[in-house]
């Protein structure tokens, strides 16, 4: 849980080095972080059929 609390710092970070658009920036990182998000998710199943299928 303690990722999370880096999020809006590193929002900041992209939002101070992309001065020219900050609206698409703010935008790519979110949705970066989304698809973080789910590719966690993914492995997470692909772990649990792989787990269930050694049995």
């Amino acid at each position: 849980m303690a990722i999370f609390a880096t999020v809006p710092s590193l929002q900041i970070n992209v939002v101070r080095h992309g001065k020219e658009a900050p609206n698409l920036v703010s935008t790519l990182n979110i949705s970066a972080f989304n698809v973080g998000n789910a590719l966690k998710k993914v492995g997470h199943l692909a772990l649990q059929v792989v787990d269930e299928r050694g049995d």
